[in-house]
């Protein structure tokens, strides 16, 4: 039957960097790990070049003279996303047959993505990190309608190519399987993942509650709104550091609460030295804005790492007994008093645990090992069909 392990090639296509850095932030923690681990998996962004995507060391074979387009014009994006697609297509032509399972992140009503799929004699998945077409009518106006209208049709049609499903959690998995219901797609749940070693920031926890609240901007579905209403009927002392590009409104009401601490945009050994003194972290706290109960927002994963334990609105892709995440109102009384429970656990003790569980390597070597089974699987059908 020839060889026992697949190779794997796992490519994200982003056309434009300012679909944000959680994207680039993962596809490094998965190279790492499949490096650390020897397995025959590359992980490939294909986006237009920039001093982002160069110091990421994620390898791009983009061509060079493909830059980003002015982020302004729309017809610079669209001109670019059009150059970026075609690219993509003449290279993956050319590399695909090295490998025996091709996984692309699926790019919304794309046309050529059905086309590219079908003519491959390989297996080959799709990576899904949302449930696109609730997403895309959320959109403001006629374009949401419009996208959305188009990802009902192209987007089935590309689903139903593929020989596996991958999803974030386990809630876009159902979304995805009944699209093309009642076709039996395999489907497994591939989280984002963390750091694959503790680093625990230094314990600097005093008798006044701090939390941390962490967003590259706080969209609607981050609940922000929410928790300034509720801390503004809260007469107890507190500290809420707030990192990140917040609304106008937002900002305004911040501003005008003592116990509050914007700090703006903050890079990683910034938001380590912010986290010392907090006793937890906050995640999005109003998810069902998305439509969305189940989510694993990387800015859980980084929290647990620096040893905090965390709280959010939604259900998190981790274990039913995991001890350091728990789900909550938005409500600053009722956060506040969930940090007091874990106000005695050690910073390591919270980081030790929670890296055993979310680490990349181990989120990793969990899909590599089921999708070479599913592999081995189709190998032995062919040849006996």
């Amino acid at each position: 039957m020839g060889r026992d392990l697949p190779r794997v090639l796992h490519v994200s296509l982003v056309p434009g960097i300012h679909q944000g850095v959680g994207i680039l932030h993962q596809l490094r923690l998965e190279r790492e790990a499949a490096l650390s681990l020897n397995l025959s998996w590359d992980t490939v962004l294909f986006a237009p070049q920039s001093p982002i995507i160069d110091a990421l060391d994620v390898p791009n074979p983009a061509p060079r003279d493909l830059t980003a387009a002015d982020e302004t014009s729309l017809t610079s994006r669209a001109r670019t996303n059009l150059r970026v697609k075609r690219s993509f297509s003449s290279w993956l032509k050319a590399v695909e047959e090295k490998y025996d399972i091709l996984l692309l992140r699926y790019s919304v009503h794309d046309r050529r993505l059905a086309k590219l799929m079908s003519a491959r004699q390989g297996m080959v998945g799709l990576v899904h990190h949302s449930c696109e077409i609730p997403e895309l009518l959320g959109l403001d106006g006629l374009v949401g309608r419009a996208r959305g209208a188009a990802e009902t049709v192209v987007g089935r049609r590309t689903v139903r190519e593929a020989d596996v499903l991958l999803a974030v959690t386990s809630e876009i998995a159902e979304y995805e399987l009944a699209r093309v219901s009642p076709l039996p797609i395999p489907t497994l749940i591939y989280p984002n993942g963390g750091t694959n070693t503790p680093n625990p920031v230094i314990d600097r926890r005093g008798e006044v509650p701090e939390l941390l609240f962490v967003a590259s901007r706080f969209s609607p579905w981050q609940g922000l709104d929410l928790l300034l209403e509720s801390l503004g009927k809260y007469d107890q002392s507190i500290v809420l550091h707030l990192v990140g590009t917040m609304s106008e409104s937002d900002a305004r009401r911040a501003e005008s609460d003592s116990r509050i601490v914007v700090h703006g945009v903050a890079d990683q050994e910034a938001i380590r030295r912010i986290a010392e003194p907090c006793w937890a972290g906050i995640s999005s706290l109003a998810t069902e804005r998305q439509g969305l109960r189940v989510a694993c927002p990387l800015k859980v994963r980084e929290y647990f790492s620096m040893g905090l334990p965390a709280v959010g609105s939604h259900l998190e892709e981790l274990p039913p007994d995991f001890p350091f995440y728990a789900r909550t109102t938005p409500d600053i009384g009722s956060i506040v008093e969930k940090a007091r429970e874990w106000r005695s656990i050690s910073r390591t003790e919270i980081a030790s645990y929670a890296t055993s569980v979310v680490s990349k390597k181990r989120i990793l070597q969990q899909t590599y090992n089921e999708l070479t089974d599913l592999w081995l699987d189709r190998q032995r059908s062919e040849s006996h069909g």
